[in-house]
């Protein structure tokens, strides 16, 4: 039992060490040495406790970042990576909304015009089933939705709009998914598609574009 402690208390050291970096890079854009460093400790976390899904959550997290920063095959390999790590955190926490919602995001990324969408339709279902109301859920579903729009049948579609409007109402959300759809040009159809579902939520970030 000492043994079995110990072994975890170095794990939960080397798990924060990488989160602290994960936090840092929401405020300092990240370079590819700080990844590798942040590789290195969670990948020792995952040594000392390799069951514990958190782990393989910031670890998929910081190959997404590892993504971000290379480019071609080199990206897509890190991201496919990002996706399998992300797969190992799930099942062993299968209900968490927020790894569902980075499979999702990752999925899309990956997906090639002409390609089956049985993974996005999944990561999609499990994602919404999971965190009807969670921020980075809905903000997820919102943004795949959307650029993935023409591949959904109606009742997903309408789980994407459902979403949206949670994402537009929610104040956790609002602003995060505001600013995006403003980036891709997507902000006045997504207010539209979102005030039609719900028009009694006074969705009030969109009042600017409803008038």
């Amino acid at each position: 039992m000492i043994y079995f402690a110990f072994q975890q208390g170095i794990a939960s050291l080397y798990a924060l060490a990488a989160e602290k970096e994960l936090l840092a890079w929401n405020h300092t854009p990240a370079s590819m040495p700080a990844v590798e460093e942040a590789h290195v400790a969670i990948q020792q976390a995952i040594n000392h406790n390799p069951d514990h899904p958190q782990y393989y959550f910031l670890a998929a997290r910081i190959w997404q970042w590892r993504a971000f920063l290379s480019a071609g095959q080199e990206a897509d390999q890190a991201l496919t990576t990002a996706k399998a790590t992300y797969l190992e955190s799930a099942q062993r926490r299968p209900m968490w909304p927020d790894t569902w919602a980075e499979l999702l995001k990752i999925e899309a990324q990956l997906h090639r015009d002409g390609q089956e969408i049985t993974e996005l339709g999944e990561y999609l279902t499990k994602a919404a089933q999971y965190g009807p109301y969670t921020p980075a859920v809905n903000i997820a579903i919102s943004q795949v939705g959307l650029a993935k729009w023409k591949l959904w049948n109606s009742e997903q579609k309408w789980l994407v709009i459902e979403h949206l409007a949670r994402g537009l109402y929610g104040k956790n959300s609002r602003h995060t998914l505001a600013e995006y759809l403003k980036s891709t040009d997507q902000f006045k159809l997504a207010c539209v598609l979102a005030s039609r579902h719900e028009p009694k939520l006074e969705i009030n970030i969109c009042n600017s574009v409803l008038k």
